[in-house]
C-alpha cells in the first residue's frame, strides 16, 4: 500500500508547472505558453571602462556540439542485435552580434553546458548587456537546451519539474557572476 502511495505521489508531482516566482531567485523569468521565454538579471555597480564587450569575449563561448544519436535494430536473416550510433556538429559560430559604440550594449550568442540526472545538455541562448549609469540588465532570450547523447536537437525548456529549467537559469545566472566578476 506504501508503495502505492510514493508512486501515486511522484506521478503527481513529476509534471508539476513551476512558475515565475518560484524561478525568481534566479532573476525575471517571463514564461511564453510555460516554456521559458526570457530571463533578465539586474545588477548594480560601476563597470570599467570598455571592460562589457573584452569580458563578453573572454567569457562566452559559443562552440559547436557534438549530437550523439543511438540506437539499434534487429537483423531480419540473423536475429543478432546490431548498434548504430550517429554524430552530427549544430550552433557555433560568433560570439558577439552587437557592440554599441561606446561599449555600452552588447550583444551576443553563447552556449553553455550543464549536467541532468547524469545527462550532459547543450544551453544556447542570447545575450544583451545594457548598461545604464551603474546598473547593467543581462537579459537571456532564446533559450534552448538539447541532451547531447539523445541526438534530437535543440528545444525550448518548460518550466516544469524534471526539465532541466532549474539547472539551466543555474548556468545562466553563473554566466552572469562570471561577466560581474570581470567587469568590476
Amino acid at each position: 500500500m506504501r508503495l502505492v502511495a510514493v508512486a501515486l505521489l511522484a506521478m503527481v508531482t513529476s509534471g508539476c508547472a513551476t512558475s515565475p516566482s518560484d524561478l525568481a531567485r534566479y532573476g525575471v523569468v517571463e514564461l511564453e505558453s510555460q516554456n521559458v521565454k526570457s530571463l533578465s538579471i539586474v545588477r548594480e555597480g560601476a563597470a570599467k571602462a570598455g571592460s562589457i564587450p573584452k569580458c563578453v569575449a573572454i567569457i562566452i563561448r559559443n562552440d559547436s556540439v557534438a549530437m550523439t544519436q543511438s540506437g539499434g535494430y534487429v537483423g531480419a536473416y540473423t536475429g543478432n542485435y546490431y548498434q548504430t550510433s550517429s554524430v552530427r556538429e549544430v550552433s557555433g559560430g560568433s560570439v558577439t552580434q552587437y557592440v554599441a559604440a561606446d561599449g555600452s550594449e552588447v550583444v551576443a550568442r553563447g552556449e553553455a553546458k550543464f549536467t541532468t540526472a547524469l545527462v550532459e545538455r547543450s544551453l544556447r541562448y542570447t545575450l544583451n548587456i545594457k548598461q545604464v549609469a551603474n546598473q547593467r540588465t543581462y537579459t537571456f532570450t532564446g533559450v534552448e537546451q538539447a541532451g547531447t547523447t539523445n541526438g534530437y536537437g535543440y528545444h525550448k525548456i518548460a518550466a516544469m519539474t524534471g526539465t532541466g529549467v532549474e539547472q539551466a537559469l543555474e548556468s545562466l545566472s553563473a554566466i552572469v557572476d562570471e561577466l560581474e566578476h570581470c567587469i568590476k
